[in-house]
């Protein structure tokens, strides 16, 4: 039986239930994205300004010494940094040697031209992304250290939601989206899970293998990630 998308993988689960896992549609990745940040806003909410466990989590910041809390804010803006400058500098996509060029010794080394100039390019990419990122981490790690005390830990409280907030919403999204994902082998066009809850109930092994083998062939982007 053909499988229902190109990308689509048929796997083995613990117990010898067999699976497909399959990309989602546009509309499978929207539904996911919604549900995933409604589920991530509910955790972060108890923490937000104003609210009870507020005054728990600035306690707990305000109990670090300035130089912990200013580590704490650096280490925070050097990871999204990291991520906006692989957005602002992608590598450049690698060389396909063409099957019709033939394994003449002209294709060969035309070939490994193109591999040289793209190692090259490689190179340039990666320099830039570093020296953008080493001056704009210098400039905010010059930001951190002017903060004033109250300023400063408001900050370390917003980038702790903000942490909170992703990892529950890149968690819930994997969970919505296996449930679009995996479908009876027997039948691809059914659902295997009816929800997340279902979903984050299987064992630990199973749930590895389905996270493993939906990020091979989907995953989730980081731009699909509120901030």
């Amino acid at each position: 039986m053909s499988l229902p998308f190109p990308l689509s993988k048929k796997i083995a689960l613990p117990y010898g239930k067999q699976v497909v896992v399959r990309p989602l549609n546009q509309l499978q990745r929207h539904d996911a994205r919604f549900k995933a940040d409604i589920y991530a806003m509910e955790q972060i909410l108890a923490w937000a300004a104003g609210q009870p466990r507020e005054s728990l989590l600035k306690a707990e910041f305000a109990s670090m010494p300035t130089a912990q809390q200013q580590a704490y804010l650096v280490q925070a803006i050097q990871e999204a940094l990291q991520i906006e400058a692989e957005e602002k500098f992608p590598p450049p996509p690698p060389p396909i040697r063409s099957q019709e060029a033939g394994e003449s010794a002209n294709a060969l080394e035309s070939f490994a031209q193109k591999v040289r100039a793209w190692q090259e390019a490689k190179r340039r990419a990666e320099a830039e992304r570093q020296a953008w990122l080493t001056q704009r981490l210098g400039e905010e790690r010059k930001r951190v250290e002017a903060l004033e005390a109250e300023k400063r830990l408001d900050n370390c409280c917003h980038c702790w939601r903000e942490r909170l907030y992703r990892e529950a919403f890149t968690m819930r999204f994997l969970l919505e989206a296996l449930v679009w994902a995996v479908r009876i082998a027997e039948n691809p066009q059914d659902r295997y899970f009816h929800d997340a809850e279902e979903v984050a109930d299987s064992d630990d092994t199973t749930l590895e293998i389905l996270i493993k083998t939906y990020l091979e062939i989907d995953g989730v982007r980081e731009s699909e990630v509120p901030t």
